[in-house]
């Protein structure tokens, strides 16, 4: 079998990330599925020539699948039914199965391990061990209404009992309490308990590590995690490091020509944008959406995705002229899918903001207008979110002398304002004073020194407006 069918043969093994999840399931009767934390919207070299370890036996992807498939279900149905032994005896065949036909060296194979290992502990599980087991179900639901509902002390406390229990039944050092944590962790990551999610994560990548998992999806969801973690709190440089680490397990587990591997790369290059570092970004979500678009075509919404991150890159680097053909793309990728219209008004916003800058107005005009007539469609659009687009548009009304058209903007601007966030509010000050600047513009003299006298009676502070005539 030549390299590349290796590695389609490898990489095809994604039955195991799923079938092998089921397994712990059955095994430990506790997870719950575990994704990669959300990307946010823009995260030194990444290792391209790393290779996924191969087996050396020749058999096709179906057939193997096909088999592992129908022993994971026959492990479950035994476990389902109580013949816990017999389940566990499936299980070390599955192990033996991956380890002849993929390689035992490969992360399938190790975790095919763990997996009837535990099968085999749960087996003989002492009465209190079982009660156990059972208690922990009910804590993992209480953990999760409290971490939800922001009692973070309470759910604190409950995790720790999770664990400790976890730990007590399999042993400190078992992909079954690594799990466990990367679980916890990811609940604790999803309602901002930070800190504790971190040292959570940390935990389970030392466990992986210990047990000679380091290329290993688990590891790579706790990089990505760990990632994301240390740039919410802005510590950059070990949010790189994590980050750098779950790209080159990604091109390590899945082939530098995959999905998940343009993913982490995409991610990378975004918290790169983040640490300030915008030309390695630019180099790195380049070479994502190259992957991405290859694979998906020009119009899928991750392509759309990356070339939003780009152009915004390019945007920060003042490279405009590249910047606008690039979110035009990006927008021409999300214009075909209804319920991706924030995108395509994230794309029109930041057009609209370029073209300000290079005194473009008339094109900036037409992309707000835009934005202002999407918005208002949306009846989901939180009404403060509109009213700031439509100050933006009457600015640059304002700015070309489109007063009859500014006035009434600006005023229904400044009545959601009102209502939505008060007369102190600063989003509502700086509105008013553009107000009264384009009062003064169209000679209404009387009806610009009133608003002027209403913010001086809110007592906040002059800035510059927006709209200087």
């Amino acid at each position: 079998m030549n390299q590349s069918a290796k590695q389609h043969s490898y990489i095809s093994l994604n039955w195991s990330t799923n079938l092998l999840q089921l397994g712990l399931l059955a095994a430990a009767m506790f997870v719950m599925g575990c994704g990669t934390p959300d990307e946010t919207e823009l995260t030194s070299t990444i290792d391209l020539s790393a290779q996924p370890v191969v087996g050396n036996k020749e058999l096709s992807d179906d057939q193997l699948a096909a088999e592992l498939e129908q022993l994971e279900k026959e492990a479950i149905a035994l476990e389902s039914n109580g013949r816990k032994e017999d389940s566990a005896l499936v299980r070390k065949k599955i192990h033996e199965t991956i380890s002849e036909n993929v390689s035992p060296d490969s992360w399938q194979a190790k975790t095919a391990k763990q997996i009837a290992d535990t099968a085999a502990r749960n087996s003989q599980l002492a009465p209190k061990n079982e009660r156990l087991l059972a208690a922990s179900k009910q804590l993992l639901t209480e953990f999760q209404n409290q971490a939800k509902s922001g009692a973070h002390a309470a759910a604190s406390a409950t995790g720790s009992r999770i664990i400790g229990n976890f730990q007590q039944i399999y042993g400190e050092n078992s992909l079954t309490v690594a799990e466990t944590l990367i679980q916890i962790g990811n609940i604790e990551y999803r309602t901002r308990m930070t800190d504790a999610a971190i040292r959570h994560f940390h935990s389970a990548v030392q466990i992986l590590k210990s047990l000679d998992l380091e290329t290993h999806p688990q590891m790579e969801i706790a990089h990505t995690a760990l990632g994301a973690l240390y740039s919410r709190k802005k510590k950059f440089a070990p949010a790189l490091a994590n980050q750098k680490a779950a790209t080159r397990i990604a091109s390590r587990l899945w082939g530098d020509t995959s999905m998940k591997y343009a993913d982490q790369a995409n991610q990378l290059g975004v918290m790169y944008h983040a640490a300030d570092q915008s030309d390695t970004a630019l180099q790195i979500l380049l070479a994502s959406e190259v992957l991405r678009r290859k694979t998906l075509g020009d119009n899928d919404p991750k392509v759309g995705h990356s070339l939003l991150n780009i152009a915004t890159v390019l945007k920060d680097l003042k490279r405009y002229d590249q910047a606008i053909p690039t979110f035009q793309r990006a927008k021409a990728s999300f214009a075909s899918h209804k319920q991706l219209g924030s995108l395509v008004e994230k794309c029109n916003l930041n057009l609209a903001t370029i073209y300000m800058l290079q005194n473009n107005l008339p094109m900036a005009e037409q992309r707000l207008a835009e934005v202002v007539a999407g918005a208002e469609l949306n009846q989901q659009a939180n009404p403060v979110h509109i009213a700031a687009c439509k100050y933006r548009y009457s600015i640059a009304l304002a700015k070309q002398g489109k007063y009859d058209v500014a006035q009434p903007m600006m005023e229904q601007t400044l009545q959601i304002q009102r209502q939505q966030l008060g007369p102190t509010h600063s989003e509502t000050v700086k509105t008013m004073k553009a107000y009264a600047m384009l009062l003064e513009a169209t000679k209404q003299v009387a009806a610009a020194r009133q608003v002027y006298n209403a913010i001086r009676q809110v007592s906040y502070e002059s800035e510059s407006s927006d709209f200087q005539r």
